[in-house]
């Protein structure tokens, strides 16, 4: 089984700023409920190695949707993905994708961009 706890904790906790105020308080509880269903779910192996092999036909499929991807490849970002997990010195870090986020029509708040490890403004993402 994977351990997604150091993910999730950064996701559980409340957040000090508020990234968007129009949604209703029905969409943030979904949210919230989306974030913790991976507690709840064991994930085999064979599974997440094989989704890292599909990923450019999943970012293809989801494109228009306005879809926020996230992925821990090093090939994901220039996939078209926009934000991506890497582990350096033992330390859970992300990369965002700000030409991803745009194309889907999302806006990343500088303070999330703050605290990424590496921003990408041009990229030659998205090209697949």
């Amino acid at each position: 089984m994977v351990h997604f706890g150091v993910v999730l904790s950064l996701l559980l906790q409340p957040p000090p700023f508020q990234a968007q105020t129009s949604a209703s308080p029905e969409y943030y509880a979904k949210a919230h409920f989306l974030s913790k269903f991976p507690i709840f779910v064991e994930w085999p192996e064979s599974a997440l190695r094989s989704e890292q092999k599909r990923y450019s036909h999943v970012l293809e499929t989801v494109r228009s949707q306005g879809v926020l991807t996230v992925g821990e490849t090093a090939e994901f970002l220039d996939a078209g993905g926009i934000v991506s997990f890497a582990m350096q010195q033992e330390t859970l870090q992300f990369d965002v994708n700000l030409d991803g986020a745009s194309r889907v029509h999302l806006r990343i708040s500088s303070h999330m961009l703050a605290l990424a490890r590496r921003v990408v403004y041009n990229t030659e993402a998205a090209t697949i």
